[in-house]
């Protein structure tokens, strides 16, 4: 993988919090999800790999999916116990991409409780690290209309990018 990005690649993380239970409950339904997220973006997956923890004392338990893509990776995994979905997009498309993929899962997702996130640049050689710090965004949104609203200037970039990457 070469990332055209000078030592920059770019990532988004997500917790969502009470989350439609069909996708806690059902591991299936929620590799789909991460991967339809991953289509809408134009990702290629290279391969898949999910894992079921094991579950104490008849508690629910945590599932993780992973997915490789062309570009890097996305990771899912979920904390039943704590009612929240976590999601994570690494890749070194461009300084805005992962945002389409990540407001389609939220959308999927449908968290009652709200959304945090956090994005940025990840420094892939040491001298990008303090660039990469000043990338940094984060929140917390309670109302996840609010947090579409945040987030609508990234996706916008987002589907910007891929045009342009398209039309090359």
């Amino acid at each position: 993988m070469y990332s055209k990005f000078k030592g920059l690649g770019h990532g988004v993380h997500l917790v969502l919090y009470s989350p439609d239970k069909q996708y806690l409950e059902n591991h299936f339904e929620l590799s789909s999800a991460g991967r339809m997220c991953l289509i809408e973006e134009g990702y290629d997956i290279i391969k898949e790999a999910s894992h079921m923890f094991e579950s104490p004392q008849n508690h629910p338990a945590g599932f993780t999916d992973i997915k490789i893509i062309g570009e890097s990776d996305e990771e899912i995994h979920t904390w039943p116990e704590d009612d929240s979905i976590q999601f994570h997009i690494s890749t070194c498309r461009g300084p805005n991409s992962g945002w389409i993929a990540a407001k389609y899962f939220t959308r999927l997702m449908a968290p009652r409780q709200g959304a945090y996130f956090f994005s940025g640049s990840i420094p892939t050689r040491r001298e990008y690290a303090a660039e990469a710090v000043d990338s940094i965004k984060s929140g917390f949104f309670p109302d996840v209309e609010e947090f579409y609203s945040a987030i609508d200037g990234y996706v916008e970039k987002c589907y910007y990018e891929m045009q342009k990457r398209l039309s090359l």
